[in-house]
């Protein structure tokens, strides 16, 4: 983007804001242009905080009750629920609720992390009367009912979407106004702003609220952008020895600076080493926030880099999956394996979804019956899957991070929902924006752009890492680097590292291309896509790559709709033949017939018309029926002659077929087509023949929902779809 695009007025009030020459761009591009905003978002010292009380009810209730456990000497308890963000949250209010409650607080002890009516017995029998819960949601109704009947009061802390349960009050941001400030805090920040409505201390505090926000989703947006700005500098004194209060944090910030980590980076900093070891000791994990071992920070750091060697394994399993993909006419990337370990599948798909800008699913089928897994994307996955829920077993987190668990037998339909739902939001395929916010030289990559992009930090949902184009450059000295734990053992995770020259060949920088090896980069000149680090151990700035094009791809210009071969709906019309045009009279189930009509249209210069209509209903008797006719009379049928009878697609029918010699029937295969004979009139057991209706009927039904998306489906998606399919 040329300054000159740019509005002056705009220029000149964020020069007044920082003389940063960048800055005004990246903003713009990002399409951050609220003046009256922008001060506010640049430097917290502008921003106006909301009250804790904007929270209403719910707030003045927790006060409330906890004043009067204070005032009447109750004993609290605090259940964590082993996520990064409720482990920061108990953190957070063990350390606020000591100071105000003396040793009246205690943090409940259960080695599963599952609240269960026994452990709600043990506290009951310790003298608690109130607990505090984080990210409780509905999965322990029962419990929580039981807790009522024998005296305990739960106060519940959660930030996924709002379900009634039954509590004594219930602080979730997510039941606010989408436009409300507070809207988007997550559970660590609610917290905050529960001690700052006690009266409490909060300052010394800040240092959770970063820990909680860098190890897990949250959308900087309203306060919960500002309290992490605050919070980055109370984090950063427990670096000094001289200002540090916590030995576990101090220890784990060195770990990221030995590696030349940024501990604010979310994919390799402070919140991933928290990430890793609440997957594998999440009890642990509470202690190194609060207690005084460093030596968990050690255990801490071990668990980030041997995950890494897991996550490499499963993204190569991903990728070589996706190799086989048609991408350009799927909206999500939905896979699953029964080999993946469930504790890689967020990191690789939050990869995924980063590499691809398409809403991801990896599913692990290692566990009988079921698929477990997450979801990653920029949309509100609750909406999309809103109409599905009974394809699912359960849905919890982040509107933008789903984990997601259904029975392995839903898992062809829900693929084919997503697909469904996502194209149905989509009128067209091509990209609006820019992949990148800015284009630069190699030279320029240094200090002055650094702070730059570091203006617009914190990043997460919404606010991505910036990314920047660099243009005719070339990769030299690469090699495959290795990667060591503390205890120097190897780590199979791989990172091609590189030199990059401007095209002149002086200018150059060192950088990096985590997953990969030195035989992925290019061997000439090439246009790249890297964001921007500063290497805190190696003190000098690199670059991460993304992805490289053969010169000017990454500023393509998307097809002009005007250019579009022409397609005529007549779906919902009539049947009339129209001249100069070829009619697509069989409803599809899939895009291979569709994009074959085209191809077909397109080389004959003639318009396609999609002139189908929803097939009628069938069962597996019609189907069976017409088995035992053609058994009968011995007559060779083709393929395509029994699917447009039965209105049926030729998988389908494969289906049939293989279900006809479960039940007797002999198929052969000739030149004329298919011949059906029955040795046996003898009728199969009702078991097996109701087995086979109940997997035709499975398999049909499928089938007719597929059919029912390209019914409905709008036809700039069908043309957007279909033009860039062609090339």
């Amino acid at each position: 983007m040329s300054p000159s695009e740019i509005p002056l007025a705009f220029t000149q009030t964020i020069a007044q804001l920082s003389p940063n020459p960048y800055l005004a761009a990246l903003l713009w591009q990002r399409e951050l242009r609220d003046l009256a905003l922008l001060p506010g978002f640049l430097d917290a010292s502008h921003y106006v905080p909301t009250p804790a009380s904007a929270f209403g009810l719910p707030m003045e209730r927790s006060v409330q009750r906890i004043q009067q456990a204070i005032a009447n000497q109750e004993s609290i308890a605090l259940w964590p629920d082993g996520t990064p963000d409720g482990i920061a949250t108990i953190a957070l209010l063990w350390e606020a609720l000591s100071k105000l409650m003396d040793d009246r607080v205690r943090i409940a002890d259960s080695d599963d992390l599952v609240l269960s009516i026994a452990v709600l017995d043990k506290l009951k029998s310790q003298g608690i009367t109130l607990l505090l819960t984080c990210d409780l949601g509905s999965r322990c109704a029962v419990e929580l009912d039981y807790a009522k009947t024998i005296g305990i009061d739960i106060i519940s802390l959660d930030c996924h979407r709002p379900e009634k349960i039954n509590v004594y009050a219930q602080l979730n941001s997510r039941q606010l106004d989408r436009t409300h400030p507070l809207a988007t805090l997550p559970s660590v920040a609610i917290g905050y702003k529960l001690v700052e409505a006690l009266g409490g201390e909060t300052e010394s505090l800040l240092d959770f609220v970063a820990i909680g926000m860098l190890s897990d989703w949250v959308e900087f947006t309203g306060d919960a952008r500002y309290l992490f700005q605050i919070s980055i500098p109370v984090l950063q004194t427990q670096s000094k020895p001289e200002t540090a209060t916590r030995p576990g944090t101090t220890r784990l910030l060195k770990h990221c600076r030995d590696r030349g980590d940024r501990a604010t980076d979310f994919n390799s900093g402070l919140g991933a080493r928290i990430r890793a070891f609440t997957q594998v000791q999440p009890r642990d994990c509470l202690a190194l926030l609060i207690g005084s071992d460093p030596r968990l920070a050690d255990q801490a750091e071990l668990a980030h880099v041997r995950l890494l060697a897991l996550h490499q394994e499963v993204l190569d399993q991903a990728l070589q999956m996706i190799r086989g993909l048609d991408l350009s006419i799927g909206e999500a990337i939905v896979l699953s394996s029964s080999q993946w370990s469930i504790k890689a599948l967020p990191t690789v798909a939050h990869a995924i979804a980063e590499q691809f800008q398409k809403t991801t699913f990896l599913l692990s089928t290692e566990q009988s019956g079921m698929a477990i897994g997450v979801g990653r994307s920029d949309l509100d996955l609750y909406s999309v899957l809103q109409s599905q829920t009974h394809l699912l077993d359960q849905t919890i987190g982040h509107p933008n991070a789903l984990k997601i668990s259904l029975p392995i037998e839903n898992l062809e339909i829900f693929t084919q929902v997503i697909q469904h739902q996502l194209r149905l939001r989509s009128a067209m395929v091509t990209q609006t924006t820019q992949p990148f916010d800015l284009c630069v030289t190699v030279a320029e990559l240094g200090e002055t752009l650094f702070k730059a992009l570091r203006s617009i930090e914190p990043c997460g949902l919404g606010n991505p890492i910036p990314r920047l184009l660099l243009k005719s450059v070339r990769f030299d000295q690469v090699f495959t680097g290795k990667i060591k734990d503390q205890r120097h053992q190897p780590v199979i995770y791989r990172c091609a590292e590189f030199k990059l020259y401007d095209r002149d060949g002086v200018a150059n920088i060192e950088g990096h291309w985590w997953g990969h090896t030195q035989d992925d980069l290019p061997k000439g000149d090439c246009d790249a896509i890297v964001q921007l680090e500063n290497n805190v151990a190696r003190k000098r700035y690199e670059v991460r790559l993304i992805q490289w094009f053969s010169n000017s791809s990454p500023d393509s210009q998307p097809v002009s709709s005007s250019n579009l071969h022409p397609i005529i709906d007549r779906r919902h019309l009539p049947t009339s033949p129209l001249p100069n045009s070829i009619h697509l009279t069989t409803c599809p189930s899939d895009w291979t017939s569709l994009k074959l009509a085209y191809r077909r249209s397109v080389l004959m210069q003639q318009s396609l018309v999609l002139d189908y209509r929803l097939p009628p209903e069938s069962d597996f008797a019609t189907f069976l029926g017409m088995a035992k006719y053609l058994a009968r009379v011995k007559t060779p049928i083709s393929p395509q002659q029994w699917c447009d009878r039965l209105s049926i697609s030729a998988p389908t029918l494969q289906i049939g077929l293989d279900l006809l010699k479960e039940l007797g029937f002999v198929i052969r295969v000739g030149r004329n087509g298919l011949t059906v004979s029955r040795p046996t009139l003898e009728a199969p057991h009702p078991e097996v023949l109701t087995q086979a209706a109940m997997d035709w009927g499975r398999s049909l039904r499928r089938e007719r929902f597929r059919q029912q998306y390209f019914m409905q489906v709008n036809l700039a998606v069908l043309q957007a779809f279909l033009s860039q399919a062609m090339g």
